[in-house]
C-alpha cells in the first residue's frame, strides 16, 4: 500500500510545466511568427503594385467590353506626366500611385507628349500593346493581344541579387 502511494505522490509532482518551460514555448512561438510574417510581406510583394495593375487591367477589359457591346472603338487613355488614365468617356482619370513608375509599348501612332492610349475595336480586336509596372525590384505587365484585345496580367518575380533582368 505504501508503494501505490508513494507513485501517486510522484505523480504529483510533475502535473505541470515549469514557468521555464512556458517561457521557453513563448519564446518559439513568437520567433516563429515573426518569421512568417516577414516571409508574408515580403512574398506578396507591394500591395499597391499589385492593386494598381488589377485595376489598369480591368479598365482595359471594360473598354473592350464596351467596344463589342456598343459597336463603337473604345480607348484607354495614359497621362504619364501626372501618372493617371482613363477610359474615354466612362469616368474621370484614376490615378496611379506615384511610386508606381508606368512604361507603355504601344503603336506610335497612339504615342502623344503625355502618354498614349490603347484601342479597342468593335471587333473585339485592338492597337495591342504592353503597360508594364515597376515598384522597385518588382514588376506586373499587362500584355494587350492586338488581335484578340485579350488582356493578361503577369506578375514578375523579384530578380535575384546581382541579375540582370535584360540579359534573359
Amino acid at each position: 500500500m505504501s508503494t501505490q502511494t508513494h507513485k501517486l505522490h510522484l505523480a504529483h509532482q510533475y502535473r505541470g510545466f515549469t514557468l521555464l518551460e512556458l517561457i521557453l514555448v513563448l519564446f518559439i512561438m513568437v520567433l516563429g511568427m515573426g518569421v512568417i510574417g516577414v516571409k508574408l510581406s515580403s512574398g506578396q510583394g507591394p500591395a499597391e503594385l499589385k492593386a494598381a495593375g488589377r485595376e489598369i487591367a480591368s479598365a482595359l477589359r471594360h473598354a473592350r467590353g464596351r467596344a463589342l457591346t456598343n459597336r463603337e472603338n473604345q480607348a484607354v487613355i495614359f497621362d504619364l506626366a501626372e501618372n493617371a488614365y482613363q477610359i474615354t468617356g466612362v469616368y474621370p482619370p484614376r490615378t496611379i500611385p506615384k511610386s508606381v513608375d508606368v512604361t507603355l509599348d504601344i503603336a506610335k501612332a497612339d504615342i502623344d507628349q503625355s502618354g498614349g492610349r490603347i484601342r479597342f475595336f468593335p471587333d473585339g480586336s485592338s492597337t495591342g500593346g504592353r503597360v508594364t509596372l515597376s515598384q522597385g525590384q518588382r514588376e506586373q505587365r499587362i500584355d494587350i493581344n492586338w488581335l484578340t484585345g485579350n488582356v493578361g496580367l503577369t506578375d514578375e518575380p523579384e530578380s535575384p541579387p546581382g541579375h540582370n533582368k535584360s540579359s534573359q
